[in-house]
């Protein structure tokens, strides 16, 4: 395992799509960080400050406040929180999940592998553990450069105390993903198709939970909101309730467990 576990980290230092992917991922921070300073200015200025204008808007006193704390959101680390949506991270990491999973079909490496004895379970938790190293320190560097801009662009000074709460649930739901992606990767074998399939799979899924979610007029039970697609933004907002987001971590950690037995089952069923 150690000598796969070397193989595939060789493979990844020389994988250019991992750096091309977090200089996207940084590059699409800073847009965002420089739209998100001239938001408040453009937004604010909407903001009725006269009682009687806001009386005739329908607004009290509770709303604008809560309208101000919204614009405002970013002193209190909601860039940060926000890094992954900003940065793509999910959609950026399926093309990066997909390149290095597919790698070895493609290039048709792996008879090479097995040839030396190992088993399919073995080279496939390895790849595993390169894909979810790789994709955490993305998830880490993003979430850097996006405190970074907070502070230097946004002018952050405080920092709210519950963002690291929803940084830890959105690395979950970000590995959850992830795992989501290797699977399907190793299901296809082919990266083009891999991708495609992770970018509008988890979409289209979402789409026909809510069909379902009609069709059976389930009322007081929302099916889609307990599949990954729904979880990104609410865990990313510092506004979700801690029951969410505990219902959220826990959903997550079972998908990253089945998204794995599924990967590796399709990697022993595979043909070489």
């Amino acid at each position: 395992m150690n000598a796969l576990l070397k193989l595939e980290f060789r493979k990844l230092k020389r994988q250019k799509w991992f750096y091309i992917s977090l200089a996207i991922m940084i590059a699409m921070l800073i847009i965002s960080a420089a739209a998100t300073k001239l938001l408040p200015k453009a937004v604010s200025g909407t903001i009725p400050t006269d009682p009687e204008e806001q009386a005739a808007m329908g607004l009290t006193a509770e709303d604008v406040a809560r309208m101000q704390a919204m614009l405002n959101r970013e002193e209190r680390g909601g860039f940060i929180i926000s890094a992954v949506a900003n940065s793509f991270y999910t959609l950026l990491s399926a093309v990066f999940v997909a390149i290095v999973a597919c790698e070895d079909h493609e290039q048709q490496t792996l008879k090479n592998i097995f040839s030396r004895g190992y088993s399919r379970k073995s080279v496939y938790v390895s790849k595993a553990i390169c894909v979810f190293t790789a994709c955490t320190v993305m998830f880490i560097v993003i979430h850097l450069a996006a405190a970074l801009l907070a502070v230097l662009v946004l002018g952050m000074q405080k920092l709210d105390s519950g963002i690291f709460k929803n940084i830890a649930v959105v690395y979950l739901v970000c590995m959850a993903f992830n795992a989501l992606h290797l699977a399907v990767s190793s299901a296809i074998r082919k990266a083009g198709g891999s991708v495609a399939i992770c970018i509008v799979g988890p979409m289209l899924l979402g789409t026909l939970l809510g069909v379902v979610q009609s069709m059976f007029k389930l009322q007081n039970f929302s099916i889609s909101n307990y599949w990954i697609e729904s979880f990104l933004g609410d865990a990313s907002s510092l506004e979700t309730s801690g029951k969410r987001l505990v219902e959220i971590a826990i959903a997550s950690g079972i998908y990253i467990a089945l998204f794995t037995f599924l990967g590796e089952l399709f990697g022993r069923k595979s043909e070489v």
